[in-house]
């Protein structure tokens, strides 16, 4: 988990000049994509943590998976790169390590939607 935390701490929660480059043709887009995804995202991780209580790893992986493609839109590199380190986990059978990926997922959801409120009360 040393590494995992150190990758994370290294990424911002929410990428703005990735949303300002993908969306140049439409920054509110960009916007709207990243509120829909904090919308969904307690929801998301919510499924995932139920899929893993009963141990229902193929079917979390594929709920993981999904969930990864829209942090990508979603410009969210800590919920990304945490999200593909789960994938990987449950792809290797690494059982042991869902548990805490999970818990950092919740914590980083959480920070997105702060960082969110955060500058659209700035803007």
């Amino acid at each position: 988990m040393d590494k995992i935390n150190k990758t994370i701490n290294a990424l911002p929660s929410i990428d703005w000049q990735e949303v300002q480059t993908r969306y140049v043709q439409n920054p509110s887009l960009g916007r709207q994509i990243i509120s829909m995804f904090i919308a969904s995202i307690d929801e998301e991780l919510a499924s995932i943590r139920a899929l893993l209580d009963k141990k229902e790893y193929s079917t979390m992986t594929r709920a993981v998976h999904k969930l990864y493609g829209a942090s990508s839109y979603a410009c969210t590199p800590r919920i990304k790169y945490l999200l593909q380190t789960l994938e990987n986990h449950l792809k290797e059978d690494k059982h042991g390590y869902l548990d805490p990926l999970m818990c950092r997922l919740e914590e980083q959801a959480q920070a997105v939607q702060e960082k969110f409120i955060e500058n659209k009360e700035k803007n």
